[in-house]
């Protein structure tokens, strides 16, 4: 199956969850997607997999916003680009890491952008 036959199924998958509740109240869809989000579903493409309620509401947004088109993925901006660490970053956050062994993720991060090693925003 190429990318633009998987992305039509999803969007199918997609819109036959959200359209049973398509025209009712908020009320009425909040208490859907909550029973639908207790139950896995076999996802064209990707396998078995259980969804949060809230994903179903993004859905029926994207769906009234977009038509049928929101409803399909989105390709990844940086599809094709590698997103992995360079030997040199690589050995910066190892001397961070033995000088703060202690040190989040999240400070160490915040640290990089300030010291300018790495731009906000990138490597994820």
């Amino acid at each position: 199956m190429d990318q633009k036959d998987r992305s039509q199924q999803i969007a199918l998958f997609r819109y036959g969850i959200i359209a049973p509740v398509l025209h009712d109240t908020a009320g009425k869809q909040a208490a859907w997607f909550k029973d639908a989000a207790q139950k896995v579903y076999d996802v064209p493409g990707s396998g078995r997999r259980k969804y949060q309620w809230r994903t179903f509401k993004s859905w029926l947004r994207n769906y009234r916003i977009h038509g049928f088109d929101g409803l399909k993925p989105k390709i990844r901006t940086y599809k094709g680009i590698s997103r992995t660490v360079d030997d040199g970053l690589a050995q910066v956050i190892k001397e961070k890491f033995e000088l703060f062994p202690q040190i989040k993720v999240s400070l160490l991060y915040r640290m990089l952008v300030y010291e300018g090693f790495i731009l906000y925003g990138s490597p994820c």
